[in-house]
């Protein structure tokens, strides 16, 4: 599939690894910025959808980009910073998308469907309810690795020194998470710091802070449980 690099436009977003764009007719072009392989992400999309899970309709695939529905949104981080939302309507809506993740069985029928990068900035808010979306990452496993992946980059933005404004809310995001979250945390915890110290998109700064997140995970879930 080749779209072309023109006559696209400007980005309606702009993230560490993909670009999208306004195709019209309700359709928007997602384009990674190097070779990512669209076609397994695709996959699980269509996968978990068929399971009753929210997220984008896909329309077409190859290469670097994917054609989708354009979901009308805001993601829960910027629909609670605009008073859209409170606090605990965005905590429920990461608890009960891990939750139902959870019970989606893999594509190979071993383990659960993993999303392993489920936080507030690809849940889109829309007026039928939030929508999951970038599922570059998914995989099948222990539905444990994904909580503990949410709770690790909820532990980060605590600790980045850029998001103090919005820190305390996201300690209580946390701590409403692991309280009502099914699973244990703990068990993928040490895969989950390791996976996010792989990360290439980010800092030396960033990853010199997971071990901090990683403690502060086993705080918050210690002091959420007892």
């Amino acid at each position: 599939m080749d779209l072309g690099r023109a006559d696209l436009g400007p980005p309606l977003a702009s993230g560490r690894t993909a670009d999208v764009f306004d195709l019209g007719d309700g359709r928007v072009l997602r384009r990674y910025h190097s070779g990512i392989p669209v076609e397994r992400e695709v996959a699980y999309m269509e996968h978990v959808a068929r399971h009753g899970l929210p997220v984008p309709r896909v329309y077409a695939a190859g290469g670097t980009d994917i054609v989708m529905d354009r979901i009308d949104g805001v993601t829960v981080r910027d629909a609670f910073a605009a008073g859209v939302i409170d606090i605990e309507t965005g905590a429920a809506f990461l608890v009960d998308l891990l939750n139902r993740l959870r019970r989606i069985p893999a594509p190979s029928g071993t383990g659960s469907t993993l999303h392993l990068d489920l936080h507030g900035e690809n849940i889109l808010v829309t007026s039928g309810g939030p929508v999951l979306i970038d599922w570059a990452n998914a995989e099948n496993g222990d539905p444990d690795l994904d909580l503990a992946i949410s709770a690790t980059i909820l532990a980060q933005t605590i600790l980045e020194p850029d998001e103090a404004a919005i820190e305390p809310a996201v300690r209580v995001l946390l701590d409403l998470v692991l309280a009502h979250a099914d699973g244990d945390p703990r068990r993928g915890l040490d895969e989950a710091l390791a996976r996010r110290r792989a990360n290439p998109t980010m800092s030396a700064a960033e990853r010199d802070r997971i071990p901090a997140a990683g403690e502060l995970v086993r705080a918050a879930w210690s002091a959420a449980r007892n």
